[in-house]
């Protein structure tokens, strides 16, 4: 009996096995995509799948480009809990046997990825373990004499710089009564790989009011989503005007500044400025905003004891018939040399005339009766927005902030892009797009020659799935070391 265990005792442990040990993971982990110079930790799952607890020993990654020691996914030596030769020093740690009622056979291993530049990057992880199932053994790096079971693991991340567009880049609360709060929003859209992280948004007040942010931070928006910044307007009797900066980790949007106005008449388009719509808002010279009858384009009424013509002075007799007061040429009813298709609608001011350009000041300055047009204040096309508010072709109907983008080659939401979404727009951003053979524009790591992973995916667009570079059905996946027989 004493021989047949001795007998029993020199077998290999590989040979017989008395209980199993066995690692296992998923072939590949994603790191998803973050900024160049970002670091950022996801886990690695390692699963013990024996009746035994097992031992792991050492882990090392390695770049696939070029099988160098990877310095772009790095291990923190924290996994380390467990002293194996008894030499004070701990340089291991064991994963509990298989349990499906408890989280001891799981080792939640924190990787960094921490790309310098941007990129697709791709590495390959060995845990090198006391897993007695596996059929792969491998010298361990730091001591060569010792062959231990190994489990390999794909690793994956793309760094990119985050693209992030805010909307619109003009924001008019309009008129207000004093006291009153009063809300209005702008959007936040991702146009990238990169999740934004809006740390805060800030309104430098350049008069008396106040503008507050509604919305709680730090606010996420994924990528291919966006999300909304309340803002909320205190309004007072000389109301507010700024500018709405933010501080993210995307240096594009942090880039981009939102204009807001609150009870500030100077830079409005509001029709609130006009209340009796005569052309005129009280900031572009109207002395009577509730009498359709007086502006400065109005002539002088004998008699009435009022300002009609909003020259400062009252039933002057010298405006009771069209006369040019102001010099510039042409008088109220389209005679001087400088007159064209229109009268002066301000005889008032030589600035303002039929032969004066018209800038954006809320008065109609060339008196063609049209406040600011062809200025980036003017919805000249009547789409419902103007060049400030974003409408970055304002002769054009079909061109604007709401649009959707057709394929033409032209942008016609004017988000800086063309014809994203199309199938000659690379929406992914690896390289290709659908013309060009890009089986999957919605994913990074699939195109066509792309390096195929054991993810289940043709990643390639080759047609086939986990195929290796002989084309052998499953060899993205043989990196995977296989598994004794039973009874083995």
């Amino acid at each position: 009996m004493l021989h047949a265990l001795l007998l029993l005792a020199c077998k290999s442990d590989s040979a017989v096995i008395v209980v199993p040990r066995e690692l296992e993971s998923f072939p590949y982990v994603d790191a998803g995509a973050v900024s160049p110079g970002e670091r950022r930790s996801f886990i690695v799952p390692l699963f013990s799948q024996g009746k035994a607890p097992l031992r792991i020993f050492d882990i090392q990654i390695v770049a696939q480009s070029d099988g160098a020691v990877s310095d772009v996914f790095l291990v923190d030596d924290a996994w380390k809990t467990e002293d194996s030769n008894d030499d004070a020093e701990v340089d291991s740690t064991i994963i509990g046997a298989y349990d499906e009622e408890s989280d001891e056979d799981t080792l939640a291993l924190p990787v960094i990825f921490s790309p310098p530049a941007e990129g697709f990057f791709s590495a390959e992880m060995t845990v090198w373990s006391d897993d007695n199932k596996t059929t792969e053994f491998a010298p361990l790096p730091s001591d060569p004499t010792q062959e231990m079971g190994i489990w390999k693991v794909q690793l994956r991340g793309i760094a990119q710089y985050p693209c992030a567009r805010v909307t619109p880049l003009f924001l008019d609360f309009g008129p207000r009564p004093a006291g009153g709060q009063y809300t209005e929003s702008v959007e936040i859209e991702n146009c990238g790989l990169v999740t934004i992280d809006v740390a805060q948004a800030t309104f430098s007040d350049t008069a008396q009011g106040s503008v507050e942010s509604g919305t709680l931070y730090p606010l996420y928006v994924l990528p291919g989503e966006a999300a909304a910044i309340d803002l909320r307007f205190t309004a007072s009797s000389t109301g507010v005007s700024g500018d709405l900066a933010f501080v993210s980790n995307a240096d594009m949007l942090d880039a981009q500044s939102v204009t807001l106005l609150g009870n500030t008449c100077d830079a409005s388009l509001e029709s609130g400025w006009d209340s009796d719509a005569d052309g005129w808002s009280v900031c572009g010279g109207d002395c009577n905003d509730l009498d359709y009858s007086a502006s400065p384009s109005a002539f002088e009424r004998a008699g009435n004891g009022l300002d009609d013509d909003c020259d400062g002075e009252v039933d002057e007799p010298g405006n009771v018939t069209s006369t040019d007061d102001d010099g510039d040429g042409c008088d109220e009813i389209g005679q001087g040399a400088t007159c064209t298709a229109y009268a002066d609608c301000d005889d008032a001011d030589p600035a303002i005339g039929p032969q004066a350009a018209e800038s954006a000041d809320g008065i109609d300055n060339d008196c063609n009766g049209r406040i600011d047009d062809n200025t980036e204040r003017s919805d000249d096309d009547l789409d419902g927005h103007s060049e400030r508010e974003g409408d970055c072709d304002d002769t054009n109907v079909l061109i604007d902030v709401d649009v959707v983008e057709t394929s033409d080659g032209i942008d016609n939401n004017c988000n800086g892009l063309l014809d994203e979404g199309g199938p000659d727009y690379d929406d992914d951003g690896d390289g290709l797009t659908d013309n060009e053979g890009d089986c999957d524009d919605g994913d990074p790591w699939v195109y066509p020659d792309a390096f195929e992973f054991c993810d289940y995916y043709d990643n390639d667009c080759d047609g086939a799935t986990d195929n290796g570079p002989d084309g052998e059905q499953n060899g993205a996946c043989a990196f995977l070391p296989t598994r004794q027989e039973a009874g083995q």
